[in-house]
């Protein structure tokens, strides 16, 4: 055999060499796996699969599986989803199928009253807008407004109105999930989910007013108010990084009320995001969520 074909022998083994390696090296940094209904056995889709200590992290696609880039000096994920018990899961005792177990609400304490309640009342609750403040946030991310019942009076949601504007330059279109919640009044931040399953929109890149009719789910209003979460969730598993822009942008405004706006990532602890304006005295930058809802007369 000539040196050439030597060489050309030796060039071919390195190439199957070096593909073999890198293949096994992406199998070992990747961490792979399915999410099952601990009762049924279903598969679950978009689950949020989150590192404890850092935010970072992935969703199960619509048959309930997931891949995760491994960080070796983490130890511990997170799996979260509407309607179940949230996971804390050490990543070396991480089987091929994870099991969720269905969340199980306490009974709210029931009134008997001869007197049948109708909500006939419209009315309309959320903050009017003073000066628009454009807004962009990576996939992942949830945050959630105050919305007061300044009515006092218990009700039905009817409808989420959302203040968007378009991006004119995107890498990825949104998938929101709107979430409902009661208001924590000690911790002052959003409570315990009063709607247990996903609310996905999908809203077209343009600046206007996306009105969601949520009368069919008949989400209770308290009387104390409640908090709308609006999470960016990536169910289409776009490859995407921090600086991915998301369209559209979601608008905040300007308001006097100082607590009112909160966020988060993938479900983890609530932190209060309300800011001072900058070029308004004594106003605060606040999400623009706006509901109508139907209360008792």
């Amino acid at each position: 055999m000539g040196y050439k074909h030597i060489e050309a022998a030796l060039k071919r083994s390195f190439v199957i060499l070096f593909i073999l390696c890198s293949t096994k090296s992406i199998s070992q940094s990747i961490i792979v796996g399915v999410i099952k209904d601990s009762i049924t056995k279903v598969n679950i889709p978009f689950v949020n699969v989150t590192y404890e200590a850092v935010n970072a992290g992935t969703m199960s696609n619509s048959e309930g599986y997931f891949n995760l880039k491994k960080i070796d000096s983490l130890e511990f994920i997170q799996l979260s989803s509407v309607g179940y018990e949230s996971k804390r899961i050490n990543i070396d005792k991480l089987g091929k199928v994870v099991y969720l177990s269905p969340r199980i609400e306490s009974l709210e304490e029931v009134v008997i009253n001869s007197k049948k309640i109708k909500y006939t009342k419209n009315i309309k609750l959320g903050l009017k807008q003073t000066l628009k403040i454009r807004t962009g946030l990576p996939f992942g991310y949830e945050f959630s407004s105050y919305i007061e019942n300044t009515f006092k009076k218990r009700g039905l949601v009817k409808e989420i109105m959302l203040n968007l504007n378009k991006a004119p330059k995107y890498d990825f279109l949104a998938t929101y999930n709107l979430k409902f919640y009661r208001y924590d009044s000690i911790k002052k931040q959003p409570g315990q989910l009063i709607y247990n399953e996903n609310v996905f929109i999908t809203p077209e890149n343009r600046t206007y007013i996306l009105k969601v009719d949520v009368e069919k789910l008949r989400i209770k209003l308290p009387v104390e108010g409640m908090c709308i979460g609006i999470e960016l969730v990536n169910k289409e598993n776009y490859n995407t990084t921090s600086m991915s822009i998301i369209a559209p942008r979601i608008n905040f405004t300007h308001t006097k009320q100082k607590y009112s706006t909160w966020i988060r990532f993938m479900n983890k602890n609530w932190k209060l995001s309300t800011n001072e304006s900058k070029v308004k005295k004594n106003q605060f930058i606040n999400a623009n969520i706006n509901i109508s809802a139907l209360i008792e007369n």
